[in-house]
This record gives structure tokens, C-alpha cells and sequence, in this order.
């Protein structure tokens, strides 16, 4: 049986952050609707989020931690990174697929220390359709 690959665009934009909040969001959510079409049978078929992180040059240590929620409402870490500033980086990581819902996912990014800002943009997620 042949298998598709779909995917889902979360933000092309970029979505500003930074720890106090004063400078850009602390906390973004981002929700995601596969629906039915999407395959979770085995490992193999974990989906994947990519995005950019960016930095600005005077940023040191920001600490991202991104989440997932999961059919008990808790959140689950999809990946947790330290970033500091000037250099823009493009993340791509798997995603457990016994967390993700086949609707009504919650992907939340939130900062929780450092200082400075940073850019999160073109998030998307790869996954597999039946």
C-alpha cells in the first residue's frame, strides 16, 4: 500500500518571544487538525515539527521549551533548547505519536528563562496519511 506524506503549515509568519513577556510573547499556542487522514500505527509513522528558531544577536541563553497536548489535557515536551543570539537555526524533530491526537492537538512554545528576544517562524508538521 502506498503512503502519503501531508503536511500541516502551523505559522509562516514569525511570532516574537522573549521571557518577560515585555518584548514579544512568553507563550504561543498553535493548534493542529489532522483529522482522520492522519496514520499513527507504528513508530515509523511519527509526525515531525519543523520551524526556525532566530535568535537576535544581543540574546543569551533563552530557553525554549515546546509542547504538546495530549488526550488527558497535559502537556507533553516535544523539545526543550537553549539558544543564544546571531544565529538562526532550522529544527526538525520527531514527535511521539502516542501524544498526538488525530484532532485537536495544542502545540504550545513557551520561553522560560534568559534574555533577549527570539523569532520562531515557518512551523510546520510532516506526517503520514493513509
Amino acid at each position: 500500500m502506498a503512503t502519503f506524506v501531508s503536511y500541516s503549515i502551523l505559522s509562516d509568519g514569525p511570532v516574537k518571544m522573549s521571557d518577560d513577556g515585555l518584548f514579544g510573547v512568553k507563550v504561543k499556542d498553535f493548534n493542529w487538525d489532522p483529522h482522520d487522514d492522519i496514520n499513527l500505527n507504528t513508530f515509523h509513522d511519527s509526525p515531525i515539527l519543523n520551524l526556525r528558531i532566530d535568535p537576535d544577536n544581543n540574546a543569551s541563553n533563552i530557553t525554549i521549551k515546546v509542547t504538546i497536548n495530549d488526550g488527558d489535557g497535559a502537556f507533553r515536551q516535544i523539545f526543550k533548547w537553549t539558544v543564544s543570539g546571531g544565529v538562526s537555526r532550522h529544527v526538525s524533530e520527531v514527535m511521539d505519536r502516542t501524544n498526538v491526537n488525530k484532532r485537536h492537538n495544542k502545540i504550545r512554545f513557551e520561553v522560560l528563562e534568559g534574555s533577549g528576544t527570539l523569532q520562531i517562524s515557518d512551523v510546520y508538521i510532516l506526517y503520514k496519511r493513509r
